[in-house]
């Protein structure tokens, strides 16, 4: 009796063993079975885009004991739109796979892709079943974005940047990048004149005048070999005709990628600039778009990271075909949820919420790694330094809860442990200061000087940028030449004699007395 007893615990035992390892998540999903395996069923081993001949190139394979179980199943493709799940699209009863094939250990499909909604779709690979049944090869992936392995010059040879009407002031003073802002309204003809462009048999104009002045401001940075970013923007209700997303009042307009006229216009403008202007080296897309989310009556936070990384992906997708090594940059506002103590509420969105979600959607939608970079935006002043202190001669770089020069550590820090999280992380920041209207003479010597120095002591940031747009708008165009001759030697071995006097101002003997980091 013990003997038999024995025995029926020991199969019973290989039952439940052979149970576990077969085990699967079994999931019917209107009428029809989706099989998502523990098993590693196959891989997409790679997913590109031909440009020539227009079509989405896929590769992979199915494992062994797939093949062996499922022999007589089908391999299908599925298209899947910018916005829609795979779920929703495969079970459908309208959508059919745009390729199919009888099962095998290696597949190839290739096909064809000449409206953008093709091209910038992802594609599913699907093992269907005589019944219905199916189950996804891996997930739906995009097709490769051949990332750059930008450079982190260690002599700061673009650290000293630029964003100014005044180009030719701006080239004077020799610096190492610039922001160009470009707006789809003034890039965009309103009538059949101008540049013409061609995508897919719809015709384009671009705006003449507004891209002769283009070529002014690029070609006089590309003569003094500064790094050229341009600074993609537009208008909510303007006249660009790209639909945007809802958006919080002032904050600035994103794109919603779900469209099949958004992803015309956005690939037109991205292949027609970077095809014009060989000397670009970014892409930046919009302006913080951290401040731009909706709200959750509109979408979840997880919908908007992921429409904004498609943003990315569609401009990489283009850019990057025509000069491999573009960056593309992702603007934040200066609001600081980067330490423990300042995440935010649980419903609140926050820009450490956006790039965990941006590198989270680009880790599982595209094969190996997706570089980008990230911008910050401010018009905090540092250290506290304003007309009155500059009197009192007391200052201090505590008081201002946001990322500014003296909190841009925190950043930097957290987008170096993003690393170690995600794969596709920012590989550096770009730090942009706009000073506001009201800050001219000694206030802005002195902060720019400052923050100069205070910033150079990171490792992974790629430029110092001041920006003189405020200023410019509202009619001040000479605060450039306040701090001219400061910006074309403090970059040189002058740079302590040409800074001597905002020491005075700050009432200290030298810079290193209040930067601890300085040059480290």
């Amino acid at each position: 009796m013990k003997r038999v007893l024995g025995m029926l615990i020991a199969l019973l035992m290989i039952f439940n063993s052979t149970v576990i390892l077969a085990s699967a998540k079994n999931i019917s999903f209107n009428g029809v079975e989706i099989t998502e395996s523990d098993d590693d069923v196959g891989e997409i081993s790679s997913i590109s885009y031909n440009d020539k001949e227009k079509k989405i190139n896929i590769n992979g394979t199915v494992a062994h004991d797939t093949m062996v179980s499922r022999n007589e199943d089908k391999l299908e493709v599925y298209r899947i739109p910018i916005g829609e799940h795979v779920e929703d699209v495969i079970s459908s009863e309208s959508t059919e796979p745009v390729i199919s094939a009888d099962i095998s250990v290696k597949f190839h499909f290739s096909i064809k892709a000449e409206r953008p909604s093709e091209r910038f779709s992802a594609y599913a690979v699907v093992i269907r079943g005589a019944s219905g049944e199916w189950t996804t090869i891996g997930e739906p992936l995009y097709a490769s974005v051949d990332s750059p392995e930008i450079d982190m010059a260690q002599d700061r040879t673009n650290y000293k940047g630029i964003s100014t009407d005044l180009t030719s002031n701006a080239t004077a003073v020799a610096v190492g990048s610039a922001i160009i802002p470009v707006r789809f309204e003034e890039l965009l003809s309103r009538s059949s004149t101008g540049y013409l462009y061609s995508l897919q048999g719809t015709h384009i104009y671009f705006d003449k005048q507004y891209v002769n002045d283009l070529d002014i401001k690029i070609k006089s940075y590309g003569a003094i070999g500064a790094k050229i970013y341009l600074q993609f923007t537009f208008d909510s209700d303007g006249d660009s005709g790209v639909v945007a997303l809802p958006t919080p009042e002032g904050a600035s307009a994103v794109p919603d990628m779900s469209t099949e006229q958004n992803l015309t216009l956005i690939s037109a403008f991205t292949d027609f600039l970077c095809d014009r202007y060989s000397a670009l080296s970014g892409i930046i897309l919009g302006e913080k778009t951290d401040e731009s989310y909706p709200g959750a009556e509109n979408m979840t936070a997880r919908e908007y990271s992921e429409n904004y990384a498609q943003y990315m992906l569609v401009v990489a997708n283009v850019a990057r075909a025509i000069e491999p090594n573009m960056d593309i940059v992702l603007p934040l506002g200066d609001a600081d949820s980067y330490t423990v103590n300042a995440q935010g509420e649980e419903d609140e969105f926050t820009g450490s919420k956006l790039l965990a979600g941006v590198s989270e959607f680009l880790d599982c939608s595209h094969i190996g790694r997706f570089a980008y970079s990230t911008m910050i935006e401010t018009s905090s002043v540092p250290y506290g330094i304003s007309e009155e202190t500059l009197q009192s001669k007391k200052f201090s770089a505590i008081g201002y809860n946001g990322i500014n020069a003296d909190k841009a550590d925190i950043y930097s820090a957290y987008i170096e442990t993003l690393g170690a999280e995600y794969t596709s992380t920012p590989l550096g920041f770009i730090f942009k200061w706009t000073p506001s209207a009201d800050i001219t003479g000694n206030v802005l010597a002195c902060a720019y000087s400052y923050s100069y120095f205070k910033l150079m002591g990171l490792s992974n940031i790629y430029s110092f940028v001041v920006s003189f747009e405020a200023l410019e708008e509202s009619g001040k165009y000479t605060a450039q030449d306040e701090i001219s001759n400061i910006m074309r030697y403090i970059d040189t071995s002058s740079c302590f004699d040409v800074t001597e006097p905002q020491l005075k101002a700050l009432g200290v003997s030298s810079w290193y007395s209040i930067i601890k980091n300085m040059y480290s």
